[in-house]
């Protein structure tokens, strides 16, 4: 039997295609002058290679007394191209994962893919971003939870998006600077074969958003208005249209009263069209007012308090870096959507945490960027430091997030940390309960959940890795309430073989307690891994 996605294949492809096409023609352009690519830079290709081969003694995530023990073995062929010019910047990687489970005889594929780029079209006049990604996420937050196709869950999605976004900068002297952006994305779901939960249906997205924000004229006090207007098109359900237009007016100041310490502000107007739920509104005045302080160049807090129409507006920014560690605290509360999740995931990337660490020793962004891959791959340190549990629904809800994360850099060790609760409450209606996914079971949920990764360097060619977290899952209303606690441990050892060349060894153990019947799991699995960078 042969599992995959053959459409999934064909939006990567297309995905591939356009990015490449609207990136591209600058680079010729550039050759062709000899401006555009600089001295040392170009375009870079590496092919790579991973293989793996895994047991595990509950493949299916089943509840005790249904367990089956599995090998599976996974090759993933890929590919790395990156270009680097004063005009242009593009990175994507292609990595389709091939698996075979020996004892069930089933062959799947899965694609993944994480591309982006940004180019100047016109020079200081006209720009645009691109950004392509394929990948597999859980189907619905009851189900069983893995972060690894290796598990035959039958909860498994996935999730292909593409967006790309021309946009025009022009500066009105040294008072003001306009900014005048055109957005589509595009966001598509293919369940794999076997999943008793349906995705949502495909979408897209069109926005337009107009910008003026003070210039350097105004030394003590800064303002900004915007414009902003969105669409979101799904496929229909039932033959019902499932548009919906977002449109919002801001403008926010912040004023300088001391040499640290701004006082913040800001109003908005937003008004959508979608059906709301009991005393839910889809429109309103959204205020805010608060302090910014920033000691040092390295350090910033801002903290704001306000009403929205859809309740309190409560915000909170930290941002602070040392020598060899960097600190950062958020919270936002946002009126979202599965699209609009999945075109800004909400998991803290390791590069984006550890960057700012490597700016010192690599002042080009180019140069950095693949030092803080290289660091990352050579001490076996996880992509993200949250595991994101995007819901897949229909819905629009109100996601209240807080969280914090830390990268401690040491000469031998690396710690990377991190804390998280997000609350998500519907807010509008849907006309089948098919059709609003998790949000048919619960009206909300709530997930908290910690993270430590820690890598320590044994030898040149060797690291030891811990990577432990903790889950809660919270669901009022399902025959009660549901709660559900994910412990997850998993221990491994990475060496160099040789220039390009890698091997890890790793054991973990996850554990999911729930107060539902039949919910309950548990598994241990054994990984190697050979890794191969041409």
């Amino acid at each position: 039997m042969t599992r995959g996605s053959s459409g999934c294949s064909r939006r990567l492809t297309w995905a591939v295609g356009m990015s490449t096409a609207l990136l591209v023609p600058p680079v010729c352009a550039q050759l062709s002058t000899g401006a555009g690519i600089s001295p040392g830079r170009g375009w870079i290709i590496t092919p790579t290679l991973t293989t793996s081969e895994t047991y595990t003694d509950n493949v299916q995530l089943a509840p005790a007394g249904s367990q089956r023990t599995e090998w599976v073995t996974t090759v993933s062929p890929g590919v790395t191209v990156a270009a680097t010019g004063a005009r242009l910047r593009f990175n994507a990687t292609y990595a389709p994962q091939l698996l075979y489970r020996a004892n069930e005889e089933t062959r799947s594929t899965f694609q993944t893919l994480a591309a982006s780029g940004n180019a100047e079209l016109v020079r200081q006049f006209l720009f645009v971003d691109t950004s392509a990604n394929v990948g597999q996420t859980n189907t619905s937050i009851v189900g069983r939870q893995t972060n690894s196709n290796v598990n035959d869950t039958g909860n498994r999605t996935s999730v292909g998006t593409f967006s790309v976004s021309p946009f025009l900068r022009h500066k009105f002297g040294v008072d003001a600077e306009g900014v005048a952006r055109y957005t589509y994305s595009a966001v598509s779901y293919s369940a794999a074969a076997g999943s008793t939960a349906a995705p949502p249906t495909n979408s897209h997205q069109t926005g337009i958003s107009l910008g003026l924000t003070s210039g350097p004229a105004y030394k003590f006090y800064t303002w900004n208005v915007g414009y902003n207007r969105q669409t979101l098109s799904r496929a229909q359900v039932l033959g019902q249209n499932q548009d919906t237009t977002t449109q919002s007016i801001t403008a926010g100041g912040r004023r300088l009263i001391t040499y640290q310490v701004y006082l913040v502000s800001s109003l908005s107007y937003t008004k959508s069209d979608y059906q709301t739920t009991g005393a839910a509104a889809n429109h309103g005045i959204t205020s805010s007012y608060g302090l910014q302080w920033t000691p040092t160049p390295r350090t910033n807090l801002q903290a704001t308090l306000g009403k929205s129409y859809y309740g309190d507006n409560r915000g909170l920014d930290f941002s602070h870096r040392s020598g060899r560690s960097v600190w950062s605290a958020n919270y936002a509360e946002t009126v979202s959507t599965t699209h609009s999740q999945f075109a800004s995931p909400s998991a803290v990337s390791t590069a984006s945490l550890l960057d700012p660490l490597f700016v010192s020793r690599f002042p080009d962004p180019a140069v950095r960027e693949q030092a803080v891959k290289d660091y990352i791959s050579q001490n076996g340190l996880p992509s993200s430091t949250t595991v994101s549990r995007n819901l897949l629904s229909e819905q629009i809800f109100l996601s209240k997030r807080l969280s914090a994360s830390t990268g401690i850099m040491g000469v031998r060790n690396t710690v990377l940390a991190s804390v998280f609760r997000q609350k998500s409450e519907n807010q509008s209606v849907t006309t089948t309960a098919s059709a609003a996914g998790d949000f048919a079971q619960s009206s909300s949920n709530t997930v908290t959940g910690a993270n430590l990764n820690w890598s320590s360097r044994l030898s040149p060619v060797a690291n030891a890795n811990l990577s432990v977290s903790y889950s809660r899952n919270e669901l009022p209303g399902i025959a009660g309430d549901r709660l559900d606690r994910t412990k997850f441990v998993q221990l491994g050892l990475t060496r160099r073989f040789a220039r390009g060349q890698s091997g890890t060894l790793s054991f973990h153990k996850s554990q999911t307690d729930s107060n539902q019947s039949n919910a309950s799991y548990t598994e241990n699995a054994m990984t190697a891994t050979l890794g191969l960078r041409y």
